[in-house]
């Protein structure tokens, strides 16, 4: 399964069921941007920092 392929309520009846996790959602967007970034430029920066901050938040 493609995580960047779902809808935000496919996302959210897989993450209520327990079928994939917060992180695997980040992990597979972060994939996904290096190979659409340069066609839509939408991108300037990205704070990891503050990705993680906010996993672990709602990890928790």
């Amino acid at each position: 399964m493609n995580l960047t392929d779902l809808t935000a309520t496919e996302l959210r009846e897989h993450l209520q069921s327990k079928a994939i996790t917060p992180e695997e959602i980040v992990q597979s967007s972060r994939q996904r941007i290096p190979e659409i970034d340069p066609i839509v430029n939408a991108w300037e920066f990205i704070d990891e920092q503050v990705i993680q901050a906010q996993l672990t938040k709602i990890s928790t």
